[in-house]
């Protein structure tokens, strides 16, 4: 399928199939993708609340936030831990940093990426065996007033039932002029509601704009 669920500020998405999933349906395989800025803070503290509610037997997934403006990424899966960490003086202050989780239980492999949105840098540690995740704490996590608090750093998470590819991918830069239903408009200036063309004729409404 591909993009199940998308949280911004003040705004979130959740297809169908994952808002009519059953409580006790586990997600075998996909990607957790947050996006952040280096926060500054005086001791280590979680980027996202709510994220360790992401737990089945003997997983858990952390991220945090470090002194120093760094952000570290921890998976602890059967007893082994995947750790990246990542600090402002390897990409500058202002960078923007993108992390994924990616976990493919049919394989039995996973990984942990953390990658610079100008460098396009990628550092990746593999995760053998990884869990599947729980599909009611996932809801709980991109749920508007649930309990995925999103800090102020961070710009969006997004969540795949794919096993996505992380690193450069092609684009649309937002200069790029695309066909709405009101007309031509650069991309930059589309907003949530805009009816933007699809292939097979007529127009399909922007989920979220970030």
């Amino acid at each position: 399928m591909g993009w199940i669920a998308l949280k911004g500020k003040n705004q979130s998405w959740c297809s169908k199939a994952l808002a009519k999933a059953g409580e006790s349906s586990v997600l075998n395989r996909g990607s957790l993708v947050v996006e952040t800025g280096f926060p500054q803070v005086g001791r280590p503290r979680p980027l996202l609340q709510g994220i360790e509610g992401v737990d089945v037997s003997d997983f858990a997934l952390v991220i945090q936030a470090l002194p120093g403006g760094g952000v570290s990424f921890v998976v602890e899966n059967g007893g082994e831990i995947a750790h990246c960490a990542f600090s402002p003086a390897e990409a500058g202050r202002n960078a923007r940093l993108r992390l994924t989780y990616a976990w493919d239980c049919t394989t039995g492999r996973g990984f942990v990426a953390m990658e610079t949105e100008a460098e396009g840098k990628v550092e990746l540690v593999e995760v053998a065996s990884p869990h599947p995740l729980p599909v009611q704490s996932l809801r709980a996590l991109f749920a508007q007033d649930g309990e995925g608090y999103l800090a102020p750093d961070i710009g969006f998470i997004a969540l795949s039932d794919l096993v996505e590819v992380v690193g450069p991918q092609p684009g649309l830069g937002p200069l790029t002029t695309v066909e709405t239903s009101q007309g031509y408009k650069l991309i930059k200036d589309r907003r949530r509601g805009t009816r933007d063309a699809v292939a097979g004729g007529g127009f399909a409404p922007v989920r979220i704009a970030l």
